[in-house]
């Protein structure tokens, strides 16, 4: 088989995602068409087993070359030695195939479950149980999706003497222009979906730093926002063909399932990080409720503690001279040490006021009492 590599296009998007799209064009040794066994055959090495080799266009069959797969070949010539870093696996294909005689539809709908697929004819597929979305909009172009590719099958029919003349030019132009871009678009939104699907997922030993957990659900939440607002189309064209491969490719990869899962989890971290917020917001207030409620009781328990000093001491001169205000804070004080040493359960259940002043004077008039007798 004859390969020949053409153009390598790389789409970088912004979400940090990107793609290369390599164009690989196939004839046999000799020359003539491509028959469909050998065209299935030849994507399934390429895209799925991942074993091709180089070999000089010899009669010499026992010829020695590396083994490799044409995502270790792309990613070679996009990344150099970087694409070591990770081993490439399925590639996902977009196949175009032409009839050059007279196909029935059954049949080229049969080759192009089997292309999307990255099946050969060893599998006996049950082409309505495939989990392939069929475009059967006319009898000349068939579109086959499934989520490991996609194929595109212009043929006529017995009986039809030629092909409808907008497909002379079908798969440079309508093919490429618009088809494959709609295919990026859908890959693009599969890999960000995986990707933030699994980044949503945060294991109890990611969860120690409360901070750094509240930034990455932050920023899951915000990169989420930006892709549905720049990078998802409900609709891509004013052509309903077109549309209608869009919708399908969708369903195919099961896109809008799996955006609906996401927000299910983005809901709930809206949830989480609301929730903590507001314990924020509760805690930065917590300690000046209790320094002023503390205050508030030692401003109302002063005059009470002055009553008790002059009776048990009988001299009020000896009463320090500061305001009241300055003798409630210092009181407050004393009482939120007190409060500080109860547990926290306590703290919730017991209101800075519901320690009366008369105890506090109890308290007070023991002290001075054991002064007096020491």
């Amino acid at each position: 088989m004859e390969v020949e590599l053409g153009d390598l296009n790389v789409a970088s998007f912004s979400t940090g995602h990107g793609f290369c799209m390599a164009r690989v064009s196939l004839k046999p040794i000799g020359g003539g068409p491509i028959s469909a066994i050998e065209l299935l055959e030849t994507q399934n090495a390429f895209a799925r087993f991942n074993r091709v080799r180089w070999i000089e266009d010899t009669d010499a069959a026992d010829q020695e070359a590396t083994d490799f797969s044409l995502g270790e070949f792309v990613r070679g010539l996009v990344l150099g030695p970087l694409s070591e870093t990770k081993l490439s696996g399925r590639v996902h294909t977009y196949v175009f195939a032409k009839f050059d005689c007279p196909v029935a539809v059954e049949a080229r709908d049969t080759l192009a479950v089997w292309l999307a697929r990255q099946y050969t004819s060893d599998y006996d597929l049950d082409a309505s149980k495939a989990d392939v979305e069929l475009i059967e909009y006319f009898g000349s172009v068939r579109h086959a999706i499934a989520i490991e590719g996609v194929a595109t099958i212009v043929g006529r029919s017995e009986g039809a003497e030629e092909l409808p003349s907008f497909l002379a030019n079908y798969k440079t132009g309508t093919y490429r222009l618009n088809y494959q871009q709609v295919a990026l678009l859908a890959l693009h939104e599969q890999a960000y979906l995986v990707a933030a699907t699994a980044a949503s997922l945060i294991p109890p030993s990611d969860m120690g730093s409360e901070e750094a957990l509240l930034a990455r659900l932050e920023e899951l939440r915000q990169a989420a926002l930006a892709f549905r607002l720049c990078f998802r189309f409900s609709e891509l064209s004013y052509v309903s063909t077109q549309n209608a491969f869009h919708r399908a490719i969708r369903r195919a990869m099961r896109l809008d399932q799996m955006m609906v899962e996401l927000g299910t989890d983005l809901a709930d971290v809206d949830v989480y990080l609301k929730s903590a917020r507001e314990r924020a917001h509760k805690a930065a207030f917590d300690w000046l409720t209790r320094v002023g409620g503390s205050a508030a009781a030692g401003a109302l328990v002063y005059p009470l503690l002055k009553d008790q000093f002059e009776v048990l001491v009988g001299d009020d001169s000896l009463w320090p001279a500061p305001s009241a205000l300055g003798w409630g804070l210092l009181i407050g004080i004393g009482v939120l040490v007190l409060l500080k040493r109860k547990s926290d359960k306590d703290l919730m259940s017991i209101a800075p006021l519901e320690m009366g002043g008369q105890n506090l004077a109890a308290i007070f008039r023991r002290m001075l009492e054991r002064v007096r007798k020491g």
